[in-house]
């Protein structure tokens, strides 16, 4: 329980792993300091990938369909508290862990008979409430137990497949997280595309329209008296035609 703990805290501590003991140190009775806890620590993990692994493992709303509100934290006035959590179940039920953490502290609770003898329920039934409780406990006075963003994380729209998007559109898309050198090679299309069928009909119409545009064309006429007759006047008739021309 303790290995697994300490594992879980790397992702709690930006992927940095530190040694566990269980003695912080010695003194003799003199004073003297016989032994001291080394505090070395190693990259378990890159920032990033730790980054991604708590915005996972932090999502109430995302486990809430299998577990609901068993694993949910809560502290002051049920104040939710945001923490990471896993939870493990092995064959028989013989054994319930919760192992759970937040940028404050990790805590892991393992549940088993000492006959090794099955249990009726898992990790989430048995060692969970016991890890809610304990977390709520310690985190009661914690302002804020968000994870921070690590450098070189990005936000998102992809599709249902997890391609990326080339829009957010409510009820297509929806918004995740990855490092910006490893985004999803496929894409999906939920721009709305263009009517092109109106788009024609339309132009269309515009083109008929101007093509029964009447013009108006004035003609004159002017007749005399024939032969050599000078009687009578010179008339003039007009008419108002009009032709439909492409405009």
């Amino acid at each position: 329980l303790l290995e697994m703990t300490s594992a879980y805290s790397g992702f709690a501590n930006a992927g940095q792993r530190y040694n566990t003991s269980t003695i912080k140190g010695i003194n003799s009775k003199y004073n003297d300091k016989v032994f001291v806890a080394k505090n070395d620590s190693s990259q378990a993990i890159s920032e990033q990938g730790a980054y991604l692994i708590s915005n996972i493992l932090s999502d109430n709303s995302s486990r809430s369909a299998v577990f609901g509100n068993s694993l949910t934290v809560y502290g002051k006035n049920y104040k939710t508290i945001k923490a990471a959590v896993k939870t493990g179940t092995t064959d028989d039920s013989r054994d319930a862990w919760t192992i759970g953490y937040t940028p404050q502290i990790a805590i892991g609770v393992w549940v088993g008979n000492n006959d090794n003898t099955t249990m009726t329920n898992g990790g989430a039934g048995m060692a969970g409430p016991i890890w809610t409780k304990a977390m709520g406990k310690v985190l009661a006075d914690v302002s804020s137990t968000d994870f921070p963003m690590a450098r070189g994380i990005v936000q998102k729209n992809i599709c249902a497949d997890g391609s990326l998007a080339d829009a957010a559109v409510a009820g297509k898309t929806r918004t995740e997280y990855f490092i910006s050198t490893s985004l999803p090679s496929s894409s999906c299309s939920v721009k709305p595309t263009e009517n092109k069928t109106e788009e024609k009909k339309d132009r269309e119409e515009d083109t008929e329209s101007e093509e029964s545009t009447p013009v108006a064309t004035k003609i004159s006429v002017t007749s005399s008296p024939s032969g050599s007759s000078t009687r009578g006047t010179s008339v003039t008739f007009s008419a108002l035609l009009t032709s439909a021309v492409k405009g």
